[in-house]
């Protein structure tokens, strides 16, 4: 593993912490790197292969605002 000197906002570190239940800064660092890692190695949804069948009786926007 690669030692790193950082200056990190201790806002975001404290909420990075305590949102990850991390014990350790390092953990809570070492885990969110993971999940960028993990999200931006996901396909773009548009490249899949298939379709999708929209209903337009369907109300996203309800859903999307949670009163589906």
């Amino acid at each position: 593993m690669a030692r790193t000197n950082i200056e990190l906002d201790d806002r975001l570190l404290a909420e990075t912490i305590w949102l990850s239940e991390a014990r350790a800064k390092r953990d809570a660092v070492h885990k969110t790197l993971e999940e960028f890692v993990a999200n931006r190695s996901r396909p773009d949804p548009r490249e899949l292969p298939g379709t999708v069948e929209i209903r337009e009786e369907h109300d996203y926007k309800r859903l999307r605002e949670g009163r589906g």
